[in-house]
């Protein structure tokens, strides 16, 4: 079993506040771990969830400071 950290350590090892964190875990974009009333999260699920956002980039518009591409 990977090591649980809460709200607060999982948005700063995501670079991302903890109210985001909540965020995410609402939209079901993280799969948290509740153990009474604590809301925690497994490292491996902070590390499926940086995969999966690498796995599918987010591309910015030119006029907000996207590059533009030639192609």
């Amino acid at each position: 079993m990977s090591p649980l950290v809460d709200l607060k350590e999982a948005g700063r090892l995501l670079s991302i506040s903890p109210w985001t964190v909540r965020v995410y875990i609402k939209s079901g974009k993280l799969i948290p771990v509740r153990i009474g009333r604590r809301v925690l999260l497994q490292e491996t699920e902070l590390q499926r969830f940086v995969e999966a956002a690498k796995a599918h980039p987010v591309t910015v518009p030119v006029a907000l400071g996207g590059k533009e591409s030639n192609a």
